[in-house]
């Protein structure tokens, strides 16, 4: 069976980038949130598995001016040229696939740790593991690319966010993964896994 499937890069152009800065002053810990800008070029991935999606995820992590999407862009797009990312109307460039994709991440948004667990350098494997300890049965025993997400840790080692990156037998559409995703925070009680995540152009960070 071809589970080959394709993940999309968008470059932002320069001086814009695709994650948050930090920066340690006089008067503390100071963020700049990301400016990723409105015109990108587009680089198509080829991944065949979980571990070919990893080594390729680990490959962009140094750029700090790159991300991923679940669109794919349209014909009339020419890749290396700057252009928008619109899923709507007559100058939409981007589209997510009829029949889905292989692989897809979930992104863990600010989860209360337990209160014997913070988030240390020295404890990350152990919260890597409490976040799959909450997940759904289907995403037990299941082999994931894993990376902390940009201020985690910074503000507050009680709580977590990450971006966990899974690979399906078979094709996901957005719809179905919206579906899962509203029956998995509908069982835990909580928005455990942000739907919003599965749509054609929303933002896949990949920085480290």
């Amino acid at each position: 069976m071809n589970h080959l499937d394709s993940l999309t890069i968008l470059r932002c152009k320069n001086p814009h980038i695709a994650t948050k800065t930090h920066r340690l002053t006089e008067n503390g810990l100071v963020t700049e949130a990301f400016s990723a800008g409105f015109l990108f070029d587009c680089h198509l991935l080829t991944v065949s598995d979980i571990f070919d999606l990893s080594a390729k995820l680990k490959s962009i992590e140094a750029m700090d001016h790159v991300f991923a999407i679940r669109g794919l862009p349209l014909p009339h797009i020419v890749l290396n040229k700057p252009h928008p990312r619109r899923k709507h109307g007559p100058q939409a460039t981007y589209r997510s696939p009829d029949n889905g994709h292989h692989f897809f991440m979930v992104d863990i948004d600010k989860l209360p740790l337990p209160d014997d667990l913070r988030l240390t350098p020295e404890n990350v494997l152990l919260v890597i593991e409490f976040i799959i300890s909450v997940l759904p049965d289907e995403l037990q025993d299941a082999t994931c690319h894993w990376q902390l997400s940009s201020s985690a840790g910074l503000y507050d080692k009680s709580k977590v966010s990450a971006h966990l990156w899974f690979w399906s037998k078979r094709r996901l559409t957005d719809d179905q993964l919206k579906h899962w995703a509203k029956h998995v925070n509908d069982q835990a009680g909580l928005r455990l896994i942000d739907a919003a995540l599965f749509n054609d152009v929303q933002p896949h960070f990949t920085a480290a």
